[in-house]
């Protein structure tokens, strides 16, 4: 392989290494509005979806964070414990 070869295999390792991310918040009165949109509202009102990490129902009151994993959304609690996955490493 040459130089030029492995100059560029590197630059595409680390630029995915530093991909953008999305980063959205949402204040607390358009959260059902969010839901809704997602198609999941009544199954949070109704304590259906439990949470990615521990288990618990997730509910409007307990509702930490909502990730994309493939297809589906993912739910997290405000359990400490939980809410600390989402946390960056520092």
């Amino acid at each position: 392989m040459s130089i030029l070869a492995r100059i560029r295999t590197f630059i595409r390792s680390v630029s995915n290494i530093f991909r953008r991310t999305n980063i959205m918040a949402v204040h607390d009165s358009d959260v059902v509005q969010l839901l809704e949109s997602l198609g999941i509202y009544r199954q949070v009102a109704s304590g259906s979806v439990m949470c990615a990490s521990c288990g618990v129902a997730v509910t409007l009151e307990n509702l930490w964070a909502i990730r994309r994993h493939g297809g589906t959304y993912q739910l997290i609690c405000l359990s400490p414990s939980c809410a600390s996955l989402l946390d960056p490493i520092v």
